[in-house]
């Protein structure tokens, strides 16, 4: 019996044309009603540089959620380009020394 193998899915099958974006100086409940409006559950924030626009971020109703219910600045400390966030190096050798660990515990 022979199957059929289905063709290999492509990024292009998943991607989606026209995005909705906002500024970066949009207000959050501006952002929040855009996504309501256009039934999107994201937004990207588009950066402006040198005569190029490209996103550079993007908010979610996670976001939103969260900095509407936050008590205090400190609860959105991991928010935005200031975020303290490990660097690829150091994630990179962190999940190397987890494999490695992990590997040797399975001698």
């Amino acid at each position: 019996m022979q199957t059929v193998q289905n063709p290999p899915r492509l990024v292009r099958d998943l991607m989606t044309v026209g995005v909705e974006t906002c500024p970066p100086d949009t207000p959050l409940s501006a952002a929040a009603e855009i996504m309501l409006d256009q039934g999107v559950r994201t937004l990207f924030l588009m950066h402006h540089a040198g005569g190029i626009e490209y996103p550079a971020a993007q908010i979610s109703y996670r976001h939103y959620l969260r900095a509407v219910v936050a008590q205090e600045d400190e609860d959105l400390r991991d928010f935005g380009i200031l975020a303290k966030r490990q660097s690829p190096l150091e994630i990179f050798v962190q999940r190397r020394d987890e494999a490695r660990k992990k590997s040797a515990s399975k001698r």
